[in-house]
């Protein structure tokens, strides 16, 4: 049925108040796909879609992920560690944040289909029980990934590696890493629960008033404005009374929150790309200018060349076709004098040694 509608009073009235004006919903930054679901609760690993990342993170179908063994069914003496698992999560099976030795070996020795892979961030796993329960358990993560990783400086000692096991937090882990993958887990797409309705007004506002500039880095981010956060400082999202407030850009907010946000490697890469021209990052940085600016991600690699000796690298460097003076690439860091760096992505350039993520986890020991 055709319906004959007359606009015109409606484009009179729109005139008389400044015409009509172009409204741009946000664009959703993630595609989430039924594979996100599954990883959720869990899902048997198929092996044609299982990968690593640089040998050391897991990954499955591109997404960042984490196994366990899901079956808590063995019975000891005369308990199951189903429930002794939800009593003590130190009796469950471990989770393997990364492709350490301990999972290579239950590779060899055939055992790697008991292992279901998921990116949930809470802490708490499905596991199931002799009968065929099923329950949740705060399952504790392996010291050997956190040493192949040395996340947060974990092979620096046994004592600090232990700390870090039990203070894990699974949602600062994946937010870590996030610029390696291009998926974040679908959980982490719900950050607003606990804002207050006038929550993007107030933000506006905030952020308006601070002339969109990062009160921790410092750089301007007028021209990329969805990259400055507003920070709640006490970590209530209630609380937005101004001395609870903080303007930050999206890496700084990430660093000073722990669990939030989740940052992308062209998010990483963009405000690299503004602290530099704002001569926000030096060309001799101290090291810890380094980890204030550098992407988290190779933290555990930064962390190893500094205890080798090397001097602070430039953070952010740009490698330039010597024919066009085009820039080809950005190093997340580098020593040009050496003319070495490091990238989230293998990058070729003749004359230099670039390690690509991973590698120097697994060269230095």
């Amino acid at each position: 049925m055709k319906l004959n509608i007359d606009f015109g009073e409606l484009a009179f009235q729109a005139k008389r108040m400044g015409g009509f004006q172009r409204i741009t919903l946000p664009e959703n930054k993630f595609v989430f796909e039924p594979i996100d679901v599954e990883l959720e609760s869990g899902t048997k690993i198929d092996p044609r879609k299982y990968q690593t990342k640089g040998d050391v993170l897991l990954a499955y179908d591109g997404r960042h992920v984490v196994l366990y063994i899901k079956d808590h069914s063995f019975i000891k003496n005369g308990v199951s560690i189903f429930q002794m698992a939800q009593q003590d999560p130190q009796h469950g099976n471990k989770v393997h944040v990364a492709n350490c030795r301990t999972l290579q070996q239950m590779v060899q020795q055939n055992k790697f289909s008991r292992y279901v892979g998921t990116n949930r961030v809470s802490g708490d796993f499905i596991i199931e029980g002799p009968q065929g329960q099923t329950g949740e358990a705060e399952l504790i993560v392996c010291q050997n990934c956190l040493e192949l990783l040395n996340y947060k400086n974990s092979r620096s000692s046994g004592s600090t590696r232990l700390k870090n096991a039990r203070e894990f937090n699974f949602a600062e882990f994946f937010k870590t890493y996030s610029s390696v993958f291009p998926f974040m887990p679908k959980t982490m797409d719900d950050e607003k629960v606990g804002y207050t309705n006038d929550w993007r007004a107030v933000s506006e506002s905030i952020r308006q008033n601070a002339n969109y500039e990062c009160s921790d880095c410092g750089i301007s981010l007028s021209a990329n404005k969805n990259l400055c956060h507003v920070h709640h400082i006490n970590g209530v999202k209630s609380d937005n009374s101004p001395r609870n407030l903080k303007v930050l850009c999206l890496d700084c907010h990430r660093k000073v929150h722990g669990t939030h946000p989740y940052v992308s490697h062209e998010d990483m890469k963009t405000i690299t790309g503004l602290r530099k021209a704002q001569r926000v990052v030096s060309r001799k940085p101290s090291w810890d200018e380094v980890f204030d600016l550098a992407d988290p991600a190779i933290f555990g690699e930064l962390e190893l060349m500094k205890k080798k000796g090397f001097d602070a690298p430039e953070v952010g460097y740009d490698l330039v076709d010597p024919r066009t003076g085009a820039v080809f690439a950005q190093l997340e860091v580098a020593w040009p004098d050496k003319k070495q760096g490091i990238a989230i992505e293998p990058i070729q350039a003749d004359g230099w040694k670039i390690w690509a993520f991973g590698e120097i986890l697994k060269m230095i020991g």
